[in-house]
């Protein structure tokens, strides 16, 4: 297995659908997960604050993966700079998500889970709020579509 550090652009878009809100309907206007690793999804700075968290634990992940990198940083697979996203990342203003665009989210958050399933990294809070994120939009998404609705319950 490899591992890298994941682009800015999707982790855009991880903590886009971490944060998201309710489409239309009950309970619109509400976010989808109410916090995520400690910190609550509707607070002001919580894209930026749970983005860094993220980038840190992807790059504690790369780092377990390939210990040169820790005294050569520059070298660390990713983009350009990658090694200071947890200190440097902003998520700028969100954008509302529709259900159904919060299908590329998931994707995203589940390319940063197998960015991050290395060493002890899988055993850390973090990557259980990360899974535990990825299984409840997951369900919101899929109890949304026309095909969940026209399913028989017997």
């Amino acid at each position: 297995m490899s591992a890298f550090v994941i682009a800015p652009e999707t982790m855009h878009a991880c903590v886009r659908s971490i944060c998201a809100t309710r489409g239309p309907g009950i309970g619109a206007g509400s976010q989808i997960l109410s916090s995520f690793g400690g910190v609550l999804t509707y607070a002001p700075d919580a894209q930026t604050t749970i983005g860094r968290a993220l980038f840190a634990m992807n790059v504690d992940a790369v780092r377990q993966r390939y210990p040169a990198v820790s005294n050569r940083p520059d070298d660390m697979p990713g983009w350009a700079g990658c090694h200071e996203a947890p200190m440097t990342y902003s998520c700028p203003p969100a954008v509302p998500y529709a259900r159904r665009q919060l299908i590329g989210g998931i994707r995203a958050l589940q390319l940063l889970r197998y960015q991050c399933a290395e060493g002890s990294v899988p055993e850390t809070p973090l990557f259980g709020d990360l899974e535990q994120a990825i299984g409840e939009l997951s369900e919101y998404v899929v109890q949304g579509l026309p095909e969940w609705e026209a399913a028989s319950w017997h």
